[in-house]
């Protein structure tokens, strides 16, 4: 919580940036029908690692794993996702962060 009450506008602007990013590419997978391993759902994993890395900065493939369990079983993240895209990107996202933060 701490890093979150420190965070400069530049990163708060990097988070927003990734964060529209990541919803425009988790759509562009799911309506092009692409494996989460591909190209595309790496570079997800990737853009949501480094958004995560803002917010805390004692990361681990861990914690993003219990995002990813979060996103699933607290709708109110899914609902945060979903309401910004055309598609269900929370259960894509969780998929991906099971696929690459093993």
């Amino acid at each position: 919580m701490e890093k979150f009450k420190n965070l400069t506008e530049s990163d708060y602007q990097i988070s927003k940036d990734l964060e529209h990013d990541l919803i425009k590419n988790l759509d562009q997978i799911n309506e092009s029908n692409l494996p989460i391993n591909s190209e595309l759902g790496k570079l997800i994993f990737e853009q949501h690692q480094q958004w995560l890395k803002i917010f805390n900065d004692k990361y681990t493939k861990d914690y993003h794993l219990a995002m990813a369990t979060l996103y699933e079983t607290d709708k109110r993240f899914a609902k945060h996702y979903n309401s910004q895209s055309k598609t269900d990107v929370a259960a894509t996202l969780t998929k991906i962060i099971r696929n690459y933060a093993k």
